[in-house]
């Protein structure tokens, strides 16, 4: 560690929360690095301005016209030589390392109909049937992680054979390019007669290391299992144990832990030390006898909320004598940056961290802070005000739900103001007051922003919604009607150009089809959308059970036990 990013001179006047507005540092752009990378790889293939003539040349094209006409020599007649076959030059398979990043991924969406026979396909070890759910994770461009298990039973599934004796467990990493299995791991144990048992499978950030964590919920950490269950670390590329874990304490046998989203490897553990003492610790859980930092708290209760990659701040809640109450910490070295009566709440976006402010029930303002906590915007309305958030289609991997950098903000008189969270600067302020108080705004390919009211039957029945609000990018009404309205998946089934509907299974949204369902009599189809003028790009016939979803940003299926590639 190089010292934490909150300077403690300044907590005095962090803690009043009435610090001078400091310059925001410009965000990294991932994809100028990107385009850099890229360029440099042309160029080292020869490949720019002069591609054309490299192709031709390479074709055996004569690319300077015919020769002058020359006199033909006289010679006697020979037999012409046998020509020798130019052997056939197999192409080199272009590398596709596994490099994991904190940045978003983007779906490769499919605008055109992709062939009927899968790209690739491969069985997903023990799936097929509802007490094997099958879970994807993307862990980076081109890889996802499978995971296939643990067998539990469903609560509304408690027959048709579903009475298992062992509990099975599956993760295989998966090049989702062309379906290449890097490696598959497998666990087995008995079927708990306990309350309940939970599996965890999580990235450990940017590390190359995956945690692997089971408790069995009513059995003291301090007691051994009566069996073995998976409780360990593993290799990211290889899939090998790099070592055993243990997180429970004699009172807490289900603590909260949270991976870091940085290349640490460590986790944030939340858990009670005795009946009036918790204590919330970062540290590496392949060597958790050396602690990075340790927090204790007078209290029996307490909430961590993960902080993202671009962000120190981390607020840790509690309860002391029925009162509540915060703490906020630099996540690096555990300093103390403020605490008090619970008044305030963060929400991290893409890129900024924002810190609201309550009085009572009422939240009267709304900050911008740095990563080291700075406030260097604010938005104040005595009268009340209420944050919108707005979320977006790209695909985080340490982030379920990517909320983006835009903040609308609705003041008290209905005034509605867009404010870029980066620099706090206004963009526009519109009449909000039609606008839902709680629901969040969908960002659309064009920059279109929508609130959909929310269905009553919302996940479970796919219901027309009609739209609360919708702005331009300049704050001004739009006609949204042709769109479709599409049930959100928030990490998957919506991508930046089509959105993928699934009619005929239970739900909508790709990845929404999860339950063993489809009305009789009806074949279910696929049917691809522009994302924002409602036309029907293709359609295809799929399976009742079969679900979408982009894996390592490729779309793929899943349905009766296989996963394949469809774009």
């Amino acid at each position: 560690m190089t010292g934490p990013r909150f300077d403690p001179q300044r907590s005095d006047a962090i803690r009043t929360m009435l610090i001078d507005t400091v310059e925001q540092t410009p965000a990294r752009d991932h994809r100028r690095h990107v385009r850099i990378v890229v360029l440099a790889i042309l160029a080292a293939l020869g490949i720019g301005v002069g591609s054309s003539a490299v192709a031709m040349a390479l074709g055996g094209i004569d690319l300077f016209g015919p020769p002058a006409a020359t006199q033909a020599a006289v010679a006697p007649a020979t037999a012409s030589p046998t020509p020798t076959p130019t052997p056939s030059v197999t192409p080199t398979p272009e590398p596709h390392p596994l490099v994991v990043t904190g940045d978003p991924i983007a779906p490769r969406d499919v605008v055109s109909a992709p062939p009927a026979s899968p790209a690739w396909s491969i069985d997903v070890p023990g799936a097929g049937g509802p007490c094997q759910p099958v879970d994807v994770m993307t862990v980076s461009d081109g890889y996802a992680l499978v995971q296939s298990g643990p067998t539990a039973v469903p609560e509304d599934v408690a027959t048709n054979g579903c009475q298992p004796t062992e509990t099975h467990l599956w993760l295989s990493l998966v090049d989702t390019r062309d379906g290449t299995v890097v490696w598959t791991r497998d666990w087995t144990w008995p079927y708990p007669g306990f309350p309940s048992s939970w599996t965890q499978v999580s990235l450990l950030g940017t590390s190359g290391k995956v945690l692997v964590r089971t408790t069995l919920q009513g059995v003291p950490a301090s007691d051994p299992y009566p069996f073995e269950v998976p409780n360990e670390v593993l290799d990211l590329a290889s899939g090998t144990t790099l070592g055993e874990v243990s997180f429970g304490t004699e009172v807490d046998s289900f603590p909260q832990v949270l991976p870091l989203a940085d290349d640490s490897g460590d986790v944030l553990v939340s858990r009670q030390v005795d009946e009036a003492v918790s204590e919330v610790v970062r540290e590496d859980p392949l060597n958790p006898s050396a602690p990075v930092w340790t927090i204790e708290l007078p209290a029996s209760g307490r909430s961590v909320k993960q902080a993202p990659i671009d962000s120190s701040v981390l607020a840790i809640e509690y309860a002391v004598d029925g009162s509540s109450m915060i703490k906020v910490v630099d996540v690096d070295s555990g300093a103390l940056m403020t605490e008090g009566p619970d008044d305030r709440q963060y929400t991290y976006l893409d890129g900024v961290t924002l810190r609201g402010t309550w009085a009572g029930a009422t939240q009267t303002s709304v900050a911008g802070i740095d990563a080291a906590g700075n406030e260097f915007w604010n938005r104040t309305d005595p009268d009340g005000l209420i944050v919108l958030e707005v979320r977006g289609a790209s695909t985080n991997p340490f982030r379920s739900l990517l909320s983006t950098s835009d903040v609308l903000v609705k003041h008290a008189d209905g005034r509605l103001e867009s404010i870029d969270g980066l620099t706090g600067e206004t963009r526009w302020v519109a009449d909000g007051s039609g606008c839902d108080q709680w629901s969040p705004f969908q960002l659309e390919p064009d920059g279109v922003l929508i609130q959909w009211k929310q269905s009553p039957n919302a996940p479970f029945v796919h219901d027309p919604r009609p739209v609360a609000c919708v702005f331009t990018p300049g704050g001004e009404p739009a006609d949204v009607s042709s769109r479709p309205d599409i049930l959100p998946d928030y990490t998957s089934a919506r991508g930046g150009v089509a959105a993928y509907d699934l009619q005929g299974g239970w739900s909508t949204g790709g990845v929404s089809t999860y339950k063993y369902h489809s009305p009789e009599g009806t074949v279910p189809t696929a049917t691809v959308r522009d994302a924002v003028t409602g036309a029907v790009l293709w359609t295809r016939p799929i399976a009742s059970d079969e679900r979408w979803a982009f894996a390592g940003g490729y779309l793929v299926g899943l349905s009766g036990g296989t996963m394949f590639g469809i774009g």
